[in-house]
């Protein structure tokens, strides 16, 4: 719980060291605008000491920055995250050849709650449309193409559980898809069969004919999709993100 006292100063405090997070970071005040979803000014006023964010956003901004809440809030004079001083940090000779992420080729996903998991199995029974479910948070991912060509808006990832992709997608990991209907013909799509929301291949048997989802694990059988079932593409699978979780050992 914050004390009144780092409340009360927050505005002078906070300003101060979020400009100077900032500046560490080689980051402008319109760039970490655009991380945020905020106006262009913002930055600037919350620096400034005539804004103030609330604690969700000092989260956020303490995520891009690298640094703690506790640093911005003025509790504690190290910037160090408590996950970053539990693992160490780099060595003055990783830190020199260090470089700065290009913050346009950075695109901030909308992570879908983890409680609901696309399945790379049989299905499961969360097939429901995708901009109906809840999101708890977003997912920094670098890459150029997919910042150039989508917005954050037009994106989403989810969690996937089953192993029928493997060794494309593991249990676990994260796929970043787009909203889109359309198919071809091999790609990799998050699909609804008849209330089963799935993560498959999609194989063409031609056109006006319903399509076969394909894993990549062969233990596993082609589906066919029938005239009758309820088939939705939510869209093509644009990137896997590898959340490696260890094994037990027994």
């Amino acid at each position: 719980m914050f004390r009144y006292g780092i409340i009360r100063d927050m505005k002078g405090i906070f300003g101060k060291r979020l400009k100077e997070a900032r500046h560490m970071k080689g980051i402008t005040t319109v760039s970490l605008a655009k991380l945020l979803s905020v106006g262009n000014n913002t930055v600037s006023r919350w620096e400034n000491g005539t804004r103030e964010p609330d604690l969700e956003t000092i989260g956020k901004i303490a995520d891009i920055l690298n640094a703690s809440v506790a640093y911005l809030m003025g509790e504690t004079d190290d910037p160090t995250p408590p996950q970053a001083s539990r693992v160490g940090t780099p060595g003055p000779e990783l830190q020199s050849n260090a470089r700065l992420i290009p913050l346009e080729d950075m695109i901030m996903v909308p992570m879908v709650s983890p409680e609901i998991k696309v399945c790379a199995g049989d299905g499961n029974s969360y097939g429901v449309d995708v901009s109906e479910l809840e999101v708890v948070g977003v997912w920094p991912v670098y890459d150029p193409k997919l910042s150039a060509f989508y917005s954050d808006k037009s994106l989403s990832c989810m969690m996937v559980e089953g192993d029928s992709m493997e060794p494309q997608i593991h249990d676990g990991d994260i796929v970043v898809f787009n909203h889109s209907h359309d198919w071809v013909s091999g790609n990799v799509m998050v699909v609804c069969l008849d209330g089963r929301l799935m993560v498959k291949g999609i194989i063409s048997q031609g056109e006006g004919k319903p399509p076969i989802l394909r894993s990549t694990n062969r233990d596993y059988m082609d589906i066919q999709v029938s005239e009758d079932s309820f088939f939705l593409v939510y869209g093509r699978v644009l990137r896997i993100i590898r959340v490696s979780n260890p094994k037990p050992v027994i």
